[in-house]
């Protein structure tokens, strides 16, 4: 029998990222977040070992899709507005 892998909680501040209920919750409370800025968030925190070009976090949230650049300025704008 496979033993079921589940995926590390983050936590950092007074935050906690749970990706496989995909929430993030802040002192208790789940922050509400667009589906795109939680995949931008999980990557983030996954690679936070290097920095991520612009094209890797394209490819690593909208995999195999056609994007504007824009979206991912509008998707770390709205997780600035969570962590100020």
């Amino acid at each position: 029998m496979d033993a079921v892998l589940s995926k590390p909680l983050y936590s950092f501040a007074d935050f906690r990222l749970d990706p496989e209920r995909r929430l993030l919750v802040h002192q208790g409370e789940n922050v509400a977040l667009h589906p795109k800025s939680f995949d931008l968030l999980l990557a983030l925190i996954e690679n936070r070992d290097r920095v991520l070009s612009k094209n890797e976090l394209l490819e690593l949230v909208w995999e195999n899709q056609f994007v504007e650049e824009n979206n991912l300025a509008v998707q770390i704008s709205a997780l600035r507005k969570i962590f100020e």
